[in-house]
């Protein structure tokens, strides 16, 4: 962990190396550029926002151009911990929480015989960082 804060740390500096490049085609002294090479983290403010945003691109592609709904589903301070010990169940909480909603869509929608398409997301932090998982949903 300590390793992934500091590349971070360096994310986007010679530190980390770069690339230089150069037009020779160019009119007089050509002027070189530098390219610096990233940390490729997901804690990267950077990289992870990149990481994210192609991650959302790539899930845009495959859904229907249809009305849907955004939900976030959040967890009592008191059982947080349970998931911050182990990591695994936050899998297990963002398929039963898929459950759950496809459950009252289906009861709210059955005449129409409609099922729902359901996407969630975990996030464990909030915006003070402190760890609080909490599952956003898209349906």
């Amino acid at each position: 962990m300590k390793e992934t804060v500091e590349k971070t740390v360096r994310c986007g500096t010679g530190d980390l190396g770069f690339a230089r490049y150069e037009c020779l085609g160019c009119e007089g002294e050509p002027s070189p550029r530098f390219v610096y090479f990233t940390c490729k983290s997901r804690l990267c403010h950077r990289c992870g926002k990149k990481y994210t945003d192609d991650w959302s691109d790539k899930q845009q592609e495959m859904i229907f151009d249809v009305t849907h709904c955004h939900m976030v589903f959040t967890i009592p301070e008191d059982l947080r911990k349970i998931f911050y010990y182990d990591r695994k169940k936050l899998n297990e909480l963002s398929k039963q929480v898929a459950e759950v909603f496809q459950f009252h869509n289906y009861r709210k929608g059955n005449k129409r015989g409609f099922r729902s398409g359901i996407i969630t997301v975990i996030h464990t932090f909030g915006r003070d960082l402190k760890f609080n998982p909490h599952p956003r949903i898209s349906d």
